[in-house]
């Protein structure tokens, strides 16, 4: 008797544990996976002081499989981590990192070093985080919060001689994100679209304006469904304002 009694409390056990199983909600359903995000800068879009720039195109970028097309994108953003939602009104925060940065004064100028072209790269590593929220399996809202750009101003050359350093944080909020690409946005499979490798339930859109608020707040929304950014850095004592699309 007490052998059946104890196949009896086990069996029901393993049941009830099945039903929480099915009954609890699908976390595959509200993932943002890792990946990259692709921008260009519009153009007039990043300017102070007399000085314009504007966007120098990588033609093409290593993600670490080989050289890939990434047509007009001059700044990529890494999201480090996943993104677990678990329901909707979920949200998790994780690590991001601007890997990649080329721009360029759109004239000849003097900025300290002589009159030529000055180039905008990336200097340290620029890491920051994000925060996704999901509405619903299909997407939400998102914001980076202590996200440090570290920058270096060339002379002559992306690879030229650094004038000066700088860094500057930034701040985000209440920006929207879908899991659909924008029209003419650059799709590379497995580095920012089909994420799982299967469909575009983890995938990851911008959509719309984003704002970025730091110490020179720059809140313009730029019209038009493709732009998705618009940033304010501040450059050796200067103000650019950027305005990204995909």
């Amino acid at each position: 008797m007490k052998t059946i009694a104890f196949c009896y409390r086990f069996f029901a056990s393993i049941t009830l544990l099945l039903c929480l199983l099915v009954a609890s909600p699908s976390k595959a359903s509200y993932i943002v996976a890792p990946g990259f995000d692709l921008f260009s800068t519009v153009t007039p879009g990043t300017s102070s002081g007399g000085f314009e720039f504007e966007g120098v195109p990588f033609g093409g970028f290593d993600f670490g499989s080989g050289l890939v097309s990434t047509g007009n994108a001059d700044t990529i953003v890494h999201r480090l981590g996943q993104a677990d939602g678990v329901m909707a009104g979920g949200s998790d925060t994780i690590d991001i990192e601007l890997v990649a940065l080329q721009l360029r004064t759109v004239d000849p100028v003097d900025m300290g070093a002589g009159l030529g072209f000055y180039y905008a790269t990336l200097g340290a590593p620029s890491t920051g985080e994000m925060t996704i929220v999901f509405d619903d399996m299909n997407g939400g809202t998102f914001g980076t919060s202590s996200f440090d750009v570290f920058f270096d101003i060339r002379f002559g050359a992306l690879d030229g001689t650094i004038v000066t350093s700088g860094q500057i944080n930034l701040d985000s909020s209440g920006n929207r994100w879908g899991r659909t690409p924008p029209p003419g946005a650059v799709i590379i499979p497995g580095i920012n679209y089909l994420l799982n490798g299967q469909n575009t339930d983890e995938d990851f859109w911008t959509v719309g304006v984003v704002n970025h608020t730091g110490p020179h707040p720059v809140i313009t929304a730029v019209p038009g469904p493709a732009t998705i950014a618009l940033l304010g850095l501040g450059l050796v004592g200067l103000v650019f304002a950027r305005r990204w699309k995909v």
